[in-house]
């Protein structure tokens, strides 16, 4: 094991343990800031997961949630599908529709 895994494992079992969420939430959380970090062109340096953590802290202050890092399937959604934003509806929150109702 690299150096660079050891760091990323590390930085997860710390992001789980400091947010009190599952591993699995935390490796998510990492991902998705590796993913922000290679687009923005953020080096590997001693400070890139201390970075991290107050990328996913924003993230979460934002009330950001990280979605899976499963790709979605390029194959078309049966009729019967739910909406784009069942996500939304399922996580508690209004549906847009219904929060534009409400002002």
């Amino acid at each position: 094991m690299d150096l660079i895994e050891k760091t990323r494992d590390a930085a997860i079992l710390r992001l789980a343990r400091d947010l009190e969420v599952d591993v699995g939430k935390a490796e998510r959380w990492c991902e998705a800031w590796q993913r922000f970090a290679k687009r923005r062109g953020v080096a590997w340096s001693p400070y890139f997961w201390d970075s991290a953590r107050g990328w996913i802290d924003a993230q979460r202050s934002m009330r950001n949630h990280v979605g899976s890092v499963v790709r979605p399937s390029t194959e078309a959604a049966p009729a019967e599908a739910e909406p784009a934003s069942w996500h939304v509806r399922r996580a508690g929150l209004p549906h847009r529709a219904e929060r534009l109702q409400g002002e």
